[in-house]
């Protein structure tokens, strides 16, 4: 993850694009840049709906009032996040302690409402009651290619664990098959062949997700055998192609409870 001091329109557009770039199947050097942003809350909710805005690689804190610096602020988030982030990509990225920022005062702090505003617009929070704290760690994805709304990637975990799984089932692969043979079908191989066919590659992709689904990473093992599809490739007879469909897990980040109460006479 990164961070940086800017939040107008021609910089953050530079970093979506070179963002986008970097999580490239060629490239794979993903990442998070985080800034902040020092405007009212009403202009915060119209930059993040600005329809220039809307990338998942891409999350901005609001700076209003707050005696840091936008750098400051936006450093003091991606150090936070990344040790949880390094530790599990699943554990929810809100109620971390920020080091080094100062808590605004009382009659300066937003409502639950008002921050939940500020989240829906693509636009992550902070919250002052102990300390500094991350509230919503939201991205700025809000729409999907066809500009309908899309919670797809709206939270950052599901960015980052997304980079995860990448990053595990490449190296999967790469340890148990560095040089391997590949066949549509194998039969009676005399011992210490390796080699790649279908039913190998879906055998590999479950024993995978077993293991993310122990360190839970993921869920639904059935839906991921069901949905599973591992097939040669009909023009480079050299090439597998893979799609694994995992059912990313979620994070406990709002609880809805009613009390039914009883008196008994």
């Amino acid at each position: 993850m990164f961070s940086h001091g800017y939040s107008d329109d021609t910089n953050l557009n530079a970093i979506e694009v070179f963002a986008t770039a970097q999580n490239a199947v060629m490239v794979e050097k993903e990442g998070v840049w985080y800034s902040a942003k020092r405007d009212t809350r009403a202009n915060m909710i119209t930059f993040g709906t600005n329809t220039n805005r809307n990338n998942q690689f891409i999350a901005v804190a609001p700076a209003y009032n707050r005696q840091n610096s936008v750098s400051e602020i936006a450093a003091a988030i991606a150090g936070a996040c990344a040790l949880s982030i390094e530790d599990d990509q699943a554990v929810p990225l809100h109620r971390i302690q920020l080091q080094g920022l100062k808590a605004l005062g009382e009659n300066e702090r937003w409502t639950a409402i008002e921050r939940n505003q500020l989240a829906l617009s693509g636009v992550m929070t902070l919250t002052d009651d102990n300390g500094v704290q991350t509230d919503s760690m939201v991205t700025m994805y809000l729409k999907n290619s066809a500009g309908a709304s899309d919670v797809a990637y709206q939270q950052q975990n599901t960015v980052y664990q997304l980079m995860g799984l990448r990053y595990r089932w490449r190296n999967w692969l790469a340890t148990r098959y560095p040089r391997a043979k590949l066949a549509d079908n194998v039969e009676k191989l005399n011992s210490g062949q390796i080699v790649m066919t279908p039913a190998v590659g879906k055998a590999e992709s479950i024993a995978w997700f077993k293991t993310e689904l122990a360190a839970g990473q993921v869920e639904n093992l059935a839906q991921f055998k069901r949905d599973l599809v591992v097939e040669r490739d009909a023009t480079n007879v050299n090439r597998m192609n893979f799609l694994l469909p995992p059912d990313l897990m979620n994070q406990l980040i709002v609880g809805s409870t009613i009390l039914q109460f009883r008196l008994q006479g």
